[in-house]
Parts: C-alpha cells; sequence; structure tokens
C-alpha cells in the first residue's frame, strides 16, 4: 500500500522538527513552516505535515535493522518487503528511509545526522544513537522518498532553505527520478 498521500503527479512534504531544540532557532523553524504553507497555499506542493522527532534516536548497534530473528516490534514491513512509514513506524525506521535515499543517490546524511555510540553512565551500556537536525525536509514524489534536506552532495550541504527554492524556481515540477524509494503504509 502506497503513503496515504499519494496520488499521481503530487508532491508531498514532511517537516521533521526536534521538539527539544534551543529557542534560539525558533524564528528559522516558524520562517520554514511558514514558506512551506505558502508552498502549499500556491499550489506548488500538494499537501505537507509537519512531526517532532527525539534529539536524539537510537539505532541497533549496527545501524539496520534486527537480524529478523522474532518480530521486532519496531520493524513494519509489508508483504513486498518495503518498511512502513509514520504514523505506527519508529523514527529509527524513518532515518533508515533517509540513509537508503542517501545510499542510492550518492549523498550523505552526515555531518547534518550526526551518528554515533553513547555510553550510559548508569548502566554502563553502549547504543548507537542519531542526533537528528533541528529542522528536516522530507519530499515524496507520488508517495516515494525523492529528497531529504539538510543532505550534503560532494563537498556542498543542500539545506531546506535550497530545496524549497529549487522547488519554487521548477514551480513543483522538479523530479529526481533516480532517487525514488517506495514508501508505504499498514
Amino acid at each position: 500500500m502506497t503513503h496515504p498521500n499519494a496520488n499521481p503527479e503530487r508532491i508531498t512534504l514532511e517537516l521533521w522538527i526536534r521538539s527539544i531544540a534551543p529557542t534560539v532557532r525558533t524564528a528559522r523553524r516558524d520562517r520554514i513552516v511558514d514558506r512551506v504553507q505558502q508552498l502549499a497555499d500556491r499550489d506548488v506542493v500538494d499537501a505537507f505535515e509537519c512531526n517532532g522527532w527525539a534529539g536524539m534516536v537510537e539505532r541497533d548497534d549496527a545501524g539496520v535493522e534486527s537480524d529478523g530473528e522474532g518480530e521486532d516490534e519496531d520493524e513494519y514491513e509489508d508483504e513486498g518487503g518495503r518498511v512502513s512509514q509514520h504514523p505506527n513506524q519508529p523514527l529509527r525506521a524513518i532515518l533508515e528511509s533517509f540513509e537508503r535515499w542517501a545510499d542510492r543517490t550518492g549523498r550523505s546524511l552526515e555531518p547534518c545526522f550526526r551518528t554515533r555510540r553513547a555510553e550510559s553512565a548508569i548502566t554502563g551500556e553502549s547504543t548507537v544513537v542519531c542526533r537528528p537536525p533541528t529542522v528536516a525536509l522530507a519530499e515524496y514524489h507520488d508517495g516515494e522518498l525523492a529528497h531529504v534536506a539538510p543532505s550534503r552532495v560532494g563537498e556542498r550541504v543542500v539545506g531546506i532553505e535550497d530545496r524549497l527554492d529549487a522547488l519554487v524556481a521548477s514551480g513543483g515540477t522538479e523530479r529526481e527520478p533516480s532517487t525514488r524509494s517506495t514508501r508505504s503504509t499498514n
């Protein structure tokens, strides 16, 4: 099943906003949200939504899905092997879909999405965590992931504002067919 916003020729945007972030960045977040709303009002994009994510997202040790032994409550795959999306999907799987997009397109999410090993001062156990950016943009064409911002192409970081500028310049018709990844829901 495809994303609920999927429709032929549709571009939908998702803003991911860190729920606890420094207030100094509030003005930038507000400008981005306002700009995305204006793009929707002008029909440059068909729909958008805002989602929150934590300041740190725990990953498994390898930064990939489990080995498949038993059902992992964090995994939601349809019969085609596609990972389902929110609202029932954990943030770890959202980040993994961003990483698969970056791998396919020759881009990098580092340093914008910082992945590192963290150790608990209480238990001494360590885990891999990702610190997502304060604001990120996921762009879907016909329900398929087409772009993530911020991301890096070579030495150049493509920020959210850069991507929104590209959408405005193209009138919402810019397509990146080689960057598509299927997005589905339960």
